[in-house]
């Protein structure tokens, strides 16, 4: 079971739920990067994977990836 399964019940109809270990992200998008380049590793491996929670709902609500500034 995944952490998103448990969360489903908890919103309305068209609401998703994503998640991303800190570690396990995609690649950022090179406007993505650029706003943590001088950030300590940690902090980068944090939005990376916040990031690709996001871009994880946005295509299960059927809108395509892009970066998110």
């Amino acid at each position: 079971m995944t952490l998103a399964n448990p969360a489903r019940g908890l919103f309305p109809p068209g609401v998703v739920v994503a998640h991303c270990a800190i570690g396990r992200a995609e690649p950022l998008w090179p406007q993505e990067a650029r706003l943590v380049a001088s950030a300590v590793p940690a902090r980068r491996a944090e939005f990376a994977a916040g990031r690709t929670a996001a871009c994880q709902a946005l295509l299960m609500l059927g809108v395509g990836m892009f970066p998110i500034p």
